[in-house]
């Protein structure tokens, strides 16, 4: 679908070709007609000329008593010609040379326009009128060649395209600047929800004219229900999983009071219940997908490591941070604390005593976790991400935690790859936002 600019400019296009067309109709033929006009006015004038000179012989032959006219009617092929008939008898202007005009006798009072060619094929344009002068019948021709005429109207419409050219173009920039600037506001809201995605603000600047500003207050009261709505969500969740924590307390100590098998079955219950209650916790905390502040990602990092070097205080774990100072993430925190802490804990739980986070910027966000530990075999590697897929049973956890990430990471639209990492030899997560 074609941008508004472009719909905008293909309709302005199309106005001003059928305004300036029209224009162009109407001016070319109210120069036309100004130009015959022109020539038919000299042609009547120059017929007077000849009216008041013209005499007879006493054998009926028209004369001219005067040099009525202007010399050029004397000279050959000049475009400007005169012819006078009366009965068998016809006097012709030397410019006509040895030709003669196309005309015939017509009454005294009547009058004839023409188009027709002339001498070397010229266009003529003329008038014949009939008089009656000292009782002989009289015929006056007078033709003026409209070819000059034709080749300055012909140069005026090369002009005049040239300047309809001109002007379309330069209405077509003004026009194209005028809708920049009008849509301004619009490509404005655009980049304002570029940096919401990324976490650089929390609103839509609702400064904008009124043509817009209902959009803007709608995205933001959209913004703000679905705030509502998520906390609502987790706060919701938060609070069921505090409910069931005592009823789950007392379901333990009353299995313990149980005999054998129950006692083994009640547990194995209660633990599966405490673990659907972790997850739907964890997963309730899926749903950030940006729009806060963006967070430094080494201010949240180092917190972590400590913690978890505390979790493992058996393992003398090295924790390497690659990351540059002022790399953000654009993350719920809740969700980027998630996110490293269930791969830095899978990490610790394999290393053998290294593990290195890594961060790239480019096209995207990469995130690594790798360790030094075993590894897993290649064709394994996709079971980890369903949820539950344990592969070393003698570890503790429950399963849960890549397949986490997986979500987690499905939520904010990027990718997760389970490799064995080129440089430490283990397990390498890599996350790509």
């Amino acid at each position: 679908m074609r941008s508004l600019q472009s719909r905008l400019t293909l309709g302005l296009l199309i106005s001003l070709l059928l305004l300036l067309a029209g224009q162009w109709v109407v001016v070319d033929r109210m120069v036309r007609s100004a130009v015959e006009g022109y020539a038919q006015s000299r042609i009547e004038h120059d017929m007077e000329s000849l009216l008041a000179a013209v005499a007879f012989a006493d054998d009926g032959t028209p004369q001219l008593t005067s040099p009525a006219l202007n010399a050029v009617y004397n000279q050959p092929l000049s475009g400007h010609y005169y012819q006078l008939r009366s009965g068998d008898h016809l006097l012709r202007s030397r410019s006509l040379w040895d030709e003669a005009l196309a005309d015939s006798a017509i009454p005294p009072g009547a009058a004839r326009p023409f188009r027709q060619h002339g001498p070397g094929e010229q266009r003529l344009i003329g008038v014949t009128r009939g008089f009656e002068i000292q009782h002989h019948p009289l015929t006056i021709t007078v033709a003026e060649d409209l070819s000059p005429l034709r080749t300055a109207l012909v140069r005026y419409r090369v002009y005049f395209a040239l300047l309809f050219v001109a002007l379309l173009a330069g209405l077509i920039a003004v026009q194209r600047l005028v809708v920049r600037r009008g849509l301004e506001p619009l490509e404005r809201a655009r980049r304002e929800l570029m940096r919401l995605e990324q976490g650089e603000i929390e609103a839509l600047d609702e400064r904008a004219p009124p043509e817009v500003r209902p959009l803007v207050e709608e995205i933001n009261r959209l913004l703000r229900v679905m705030r509502r709505r998520l906390e609502r969500s987790r706060n919701a969740t938060g609070n069921l999983a505090h409910a069931l924590k005592g009823p789950l307390t007392l379901l333990g100590q009353a299995a313990d009071g149980a005999p054998e098998p129950l006692r083994g079955e009640l547990h194995e219950h209660a633990d599966a219940l405490r673990r659907l209650m972790e997850r739907e916790l964890k997963r309730a905390r899926l749903a950030g997908g940006g729009g806060g502040p963006r967070l430094d990602l080494r201010r949240e990092l180092e917190p972590l490591l400590d913690t978890l070097r505390r979790i493992h205080p058996e393992r003398p774990l090295a924790f390497e941070l690659r990351i540059e100072p002022g790399t953000t993430l654009p993350m719920d925190r809740e969700d980027l604390l998630e996110l490293f802490g269930n791969l830095l804990d899978n990490a610790c739980k394999w290393a053998s005593g290294r593990v290195v986070v890594s961060a790239e910027t480019g096209d995207g966000l990469r995130l690594a976790v790798e360790d030094d530990g075993p590894g897993v075999p290649s064709a394994q590697l996709a079971a980890l991400t369903r949820r539950g897929t344990r592969l070393d049973e003698q570890t503790a956890g429950h399963g849960l935690g890549l397949a986490i990430v997986q979500e987690l990471v499905d939520d904010y639209g990027g990718r997760l790859e389970l490799t064995r990492s080129a440089t430490l030899g283990g397990l390498c997560a890599e996350v790509r936002l």
